[in-house]
């Protein structure tokens, strides 16, 4: 008997240090910060958001969020925090009260409703609105993982089975469509979602903004030719991709993991 006990106390350790160091494990027991960008209920590519034609995708797409990013992260006894930016200002957008934040519950810790300028604008808004409750905090400590998505990615797949995330590295989606420069990471990357632990916060926030990253004077203010700015900051060796498929079309193209809304943010 005391052999059994000295066995299944051994065993205890062993297992929560394969999670420790297996890079590819979902995060359990810790804190998760997941920052919420974009326009909610928006139609087109052009168009402003809170249309009501688009509310049931966009309902849609925050209940896939809930289930297949919140549901294993909390099963894995993570505490979830929401930080949440509507590129709509609250008098302008009453769906987004009404419909869409009861369904993220009291997780939420700050939101911001606001009239979006563009992209580069909206992340810059996210990450200020996430930078400005960590005054003083440790972002290593606090959050074992950050994770960025936009309001209209309708989530296919459980995050547990993201096939090459690694939960230690600044991940990105994907890399873009071959036919776009060759395929070089260094010239376009897939710029839907952005996930990385605490400790690599800071270098990621120092990239965004800078000359060809979410940089309103270039090309509209998109992500699509981050990576430099990235490697630069975090290391090359610190840049993932959650999948190795990539699109022949564009980032609206189906996959197996998330798919953009039709109706354009």
């Amino acid at each position: 008997m005391m052999r059994l006990l000295w066995l299944a106390h051994a065993l205890i350790p062993l297992d929560a240090l394969m999670v420790e160091v297996n890079n590819r494990a979902l995060p359990k027991n810790g804190r998760i910060a997941i920052l919420l960008r974009g326009q909610a209920f928006r139609q087109g590519r052009r168009s402003p958001g809170c249309q009501t034609e688009s509310i049931p995708a966009q309902l849609r797409c925050t209940d896939s969020l809930m289930k297949n990013i919140v549901g294993p992260l909390e099963h894995n006894r993570n505490k979830v925090e929401f930080f949440v930016v509507n590129g709509n200002r609250k008098n302008k957008c009453s769906a987004f009260d009404e419909l869409l934040m009861p369904k993220l519950g009291n997780r939420v810790v700050s939101v911001k409703q606001y009239d979006s300028h563009g992209q580069a604008d909206n992340m810059y808004q996210i990450l200020q609105t996430f930078s400005a409750r960590q005054v003083e905090q440790n972002w290593s400590n606090r959050y074992g993982l950050i994770i960025i998505v936009r309001h209209d990615e309708e989530w296919t797949n459980s995050i547990s089975e993201w096939p090459t995330a690694d939960f230690h590295k600044l991940n990105l989606f994907s890399l873009c469509e071959e036919s776009t420069n060759g395929g070089s990471k260094w010239i376009c990357v897939n710029d839907v979602l952005h996930m990385m632990p605490g400790s690599l916060w800071r270098g990621f926030r120092d990239a965004v903004g800078t000359e060809h990253c979410f940089n309103n004077k270039h090309r509209r203010g998109v992500g699509h030719q981050c990576f430099p700015a990235f490697s630069e900051r975090v290391g090359e060796d610190n840049i993932a991709f959650i999948t190795d498929w990539r699109p022949t079309g564009g980032v609206r193209d189906p996959n197996d993991i998330a798919q953009l809304s039709r109706h354009e943010f």
